[in-house]
C-alpha cells in the first residue's frame, strides 16, 4: 500500500500486487472522513481480484499505444464500488448504519443526474474515453458514470441472485467462479461472459434483466429491491428556523433552480445547469458568472441560498450574469425539490422474512 498525502489530491490506482492511493490529508481526525478514505483503500484492494485477476479479455494484455474500448467497465469499476463499503462492513471496520449512509449518498447522486434518461450503463462503459474521461460542463445532462450506476446495479444484481436462489447463492459466488475460471494469467472473459457466469450460478433467463439494467435508460427499481430486504428510502427533512419567533419547523421542500455554483476567489460561477430546470428554461448557461439577483450583489453560494429561501417557490428572479465578457439579464422562476438528505434505513414495520433476508445480506446491526 503506497499512500500519498498531497494537497488537492485524491483517488487511487490498482496494480497486480500493490496499490497507490492519494489523499488531501492523512491525519484523519474526523472519523467519517477516515472511513471515506478507507473505502478508497478497500476499493483498490478489491481490484486485486476484480480487474487485476478477473477481467474482460479486452483489458489484458494491453496495447498501451491506443485506447481500449469495452462495455464491461461497469463490472470492473461498478461492482468494485458496490463491494468497497461491503468489505469494510464484513471486516468489522464500520457498522451497518455507516454503510447504509454511504449507499444513500450514492443513490441520491444517481437520482439527481438527468443523464440517466440519455445514456445506458454499457454505453457509458464503452464511451469512457470520450465521455467520462473528457467530462465537460454538460456531462450531467448527457452522460452517466459507470462507477456510480454500476455500483447500484451491482447491489441490485446481488439482491436478484439471492432472490432467485432463495438465499443459497449471491454475487460472491459469481466473483469466485470468475476468478477460478478466468483469473490471471488465464484469458479474461468475453463480451457476454460475465452474464453467462451469473446464469450458471443462478439458473434461469437473465436476458431481460440485463437488457433493462445495462442498456435501458428507464429508472432502476431501487425502492422495490430494497423493500424486499426491509429497507426504505426517505428524505431526512431540514429544520427551518423562524427568525422572528425563534422556533423551528420541518420543511419537506426547498427552493431549487437546478444549477451548481462554484465559489472562486474572484467570481461566483455557474458550473453546470440541469436540462429542464428553472435555470435552464430561464436562459442560464454553464460558465456564466453570477453577479446579482434582483439587483443585489451575490458573492457566495450562501448569499444565493439565503435569497432563494427568502423569496420561495414561484417567485421570479432577475439574474445579472457575465457571459463571454458581456453582460446578460436572465429571468428565472424558483422551483422546489425535496428538502434534506436521502436516508436509507430499516423499515419500522419490516416483517420476519424481510429481517432474515437483510441479515443474510448485511449481517446483524
Amino acid at each position: 500500500f503506497i499512500l500519498h498525502a498531497v494537497p488537492g489530491a485524491g483517488g487511487g490506482l490498482e496494480h497486480l500486487n500493490s496499490q497507490v492511493s492519494a489523499s488531501r490529508d492523512l491525519r484523519f481526525t474526523d472519523r467519517e472522513k477516515y472511513e471515506d478514505y478507507l473505502s478508497l483503500i478497500s476499493h483498490e484492494y478489491f481490484h486485486l481480484w476484480n480487474v487485476k485477476r478477473l477481467r474482460p479479455a479486452m483489458l489484458g494484455p494491453f496495447d498501451y499505444a491506443r485506447e481500449t474500448y469495452t462495455e464491461s467497465l461497469w463490472i470492473c469499476e461498478g461492482l468494485t464500488v458496490y463491494y468497497e463499503w461491503l468489505l469494510l462492513l464484513r471486516g468489522g471496520v464500520i457498522k451497518r448504519d455507516r454503510l447504509l449512509k454511504a449507499w444513500a449518498s450514492d443513490i441520491e447522486r444517481w437520482q439527481g443526474r438527468p443523464g440517466n434518461a440519455v445514456m445506458g450503463l454499457r454505453e457509458s462503459s464503452f464511451l469512457a474515453w470520450t465521455k467520462l474521461y473528457l467530462m465537460d460542463e454538460n456531462f450531467a445532462n448527457s452522460g452517466i458514470s459507470y462507477y456510480l450506476k454500476g455500483g447500484l446495479v451491482g447491489m441490485l444484481l446481488d439482491l436478484e441472485i439471492r432472490k432467485r436462489t432463495r438465499g443459497r447463492r449471491s454475487l460472491d459466488d459469481v466473483m469466485r467462479l470468475g476468478v477460478e475460471r478466468h483469473g490471471y494469467p488465464k484469458p479474461g472473459f468475453e463480451r457476454r461472459g460475465f452474464e453467462a457466469m451469473v446464469e450458471e450460478i443462478a439458473p434461469g433467463d437473465w436476458k431481460a434483466w440485463f437488457e433493462h439494467h445495462l442498456d435501458s435508460t428507464t429508472p432502476l427499481d431501487l425502492e422495490g429491491a430494497l423493500a424486499a430486504v426491509g429497507l426504505e428510502l426517505v428524505h431526512d427533512v431540514d429544520d427551518k428556523a423562524d427568525v422572528d419567533s425563534g422556533k423551528k419547523e420541518k420543511r419537506t421542500k426547498k427552493p431549487w433552480l437546478g444549477w451548481q455554483l462554484k465559489d472562486e476567489k474572484s467570481a461566483l460561477t455557474i458550473s453546470s445547469v440541469e436540462t429542464g430546470s428553472p435555470a435552464s428554461t430561464g436562459g442560464v448557461s454553464a460558465k456564466d458568472e453570477l453577479l446579482a439577483v434582483n439587483g443585489m450583489r451575490v458573492k457566495s453560494n450562501s448569499d444565493v441560498e439565503q435569497l432563494l429561501d427568502y423569496h420561495g417557490k414561484g417567485t421570479k428572479l432577475a439574474l445579472t450574469v457575465f457571459r463571454n465578457d458581456r453582460l446578460h439579464q436572465c429571468s428565472v422562476t424558483i422551483g422546489e425539490k425535496p428538502a434534506g438528505s436521502l436516508v436509507l434505513r430499516v423499515m419500522k414495520k419490516a416483517n420476519v422474512a424481510q429481517f432474515k433476508r437483510l441479515e443474510d445480506w448485511l449481517g446483524k446491526a
